[in-house]
């Protein structure tokens, strides 16, 4: 009711402003009633498409955004269960190697106190790099490399001349950003099954 009411309305104003406009007489459009129902009429299909047009453009634009915008929190609510993922396979990786690792030097202080006190001092170097970086969301390779070259020390002296490594980490390649503990199952995988 309220856009009949209007594009009649504006029709009415349309026609007598265009009267004005063109120096024709108003009564000119509204005398003849047959041809002020066919401007009418060409006024309502005309207004309607262009109405139509606009209402469905201003649809697909809100469909669009709506749609983007619950991309955006997918895509956000993925990220933060992979982060949680991530922290929850970190606190399963560390306390059972400490705990390893503090079993062994207790058992390597009577038998080979040396030994002991070697992998006392790495597994200290170890958690001072770990705990200095307080487990950011990102680390670099470089960081991670510290703390796989600790774990691995603490590794030789359990394992002896069983385990043999090397690392080569071109670097240019130390700054570079990594997600953490991305390298350390792959390092503790190697040496589980590579012994």
């Amino acid at each position: 009711l309220a856009f009949g009411t209007a594009l009649s309305l504006g029709t009415i104003f349309g026609e007598l402003l265009g009267s004005l406009i063109l120096w024709i007489d108003p009564l000119f459009f509204i005398g003849d009633f047959g041809f002020f129902f066919e401007i009418l009429f060409g006024a309502t299909l005309f207004g309607s498409v262009i109405i139509y047009y606009w209402h469905t453009r201003e649809k697909i634009i809100e469909t669009k955004t709506m749609a983007q915008d619950e991309r955006i929190k997918r895509l956000t609510s993925e990220k933060e269960r992979i982060e949680t993922n991530l922290k929850l396979l970190q606190a399963q990786i560390e306390p059972h190697f400490l705990f390893n690792t503090l079993s062994n030097i207790l058992s390597l202080i009577d038998r080979d106190p040396e030994k002991g006190k070697s992998m006392l001092a790495d597994l200290t170097r170890y958690l001072r790099t770990s705990l200095s970086k307080t487990r950011k969301d990102v680390s670099t390779i470089g960081q991670e490399m510290a703390l796989i070259e600790g774990y691995l020390r603490i590794f030789k002296v359990r394992m002896g001349d069983r385990l043999r490594y090397r690392i080569m980490v071109p670097n240019d390649l130390n700054d570079a950003p990594l997600p953490p503990m991305l390298i350390q199952p792959l390092v503790e995988n190697a040496i589980k099954h590579g012994l």
